[in-house]
């Protein structure tokens, strides 16, 4: 468990890196005073969930790494306090599906990987707010179904990553405003 007071006095971090520890849980406020972080990696660990208030003090995060982890679920509103997020990665952990509320205030995202997680619905507007997106992996999960309306405002989306899923059918639409991809 990393403590709230762990990165007291650090307001000059920009940085940091705790990947392939043991760490289970992380406290709430652990990042409050590490203000200027830009970029932060917490892949290979133990962790199960992220307090949806773990980010609240984070509005410069421009990378989140979380791969490699258990996290079988998000709360909605865990991204939200990150306006400056361009670029996260949640491969190989247990998330079953993507809530439209998810990426909502998260404009700048261009790059998300959930690749080889157990995702089977993503819901048809999760990446509605999206609109710089161009790169999306959604690979070796376990997707029967895509909304006609999933990639519809992806319009700079140029690389899609959809394959070892169960997809069974495709609306003929589903692609219409992905004009980047050739």
């Amino acid at each position: 468990t990393l403590p709230n007071n762990l990165l007291k006095n650090l307001d000059k971090l920009y940085e940091l890196c705790l990947d392939y520890n043991k760490i289970k849980s992380i406290k709430p406020e652990v990042f409050n005073h590490a203000i200027n972080l830009l970029s932060l990696s917490l892949e290979g660990n133990q962790l199960q969930e992220i307090h949806r208030d773990l980010f609240k003090s984070q509005k410069k995060i421009s990378s989140l790494m979380l791969n490699n982890n258990q996290i079988s679920k998000l709360h909605p509103d865990i991204f939200t306090e990150l306006p400056n997020l361009n670029s996260i990665h949640l491969k190989y952990n247990q998330l079953t599906e993507i809530d439209e509320k998810l990426f909502r205030n998260n404009e700048n995202i261009d790059k998300i990987s959930l690749r080889g997680n157990k995702i089977k619905s993503v819901h048809p507007d999760a990446f509605k707010s999206l609109k710089k997106l161009h790169y999306l992996a959604l690979t070796n999960n376990c997707i029967e179904e895509i909304s006609e309306k999933l990639f519809a405002t992806c319009s700079e989306l140029n690389t899609l990553c959809l394959d070892h899923n169960q997809i069974r059918e495709l609306h003929p639409h589903t692609f219409k405003n992905l004009k980047k991809i050739s």
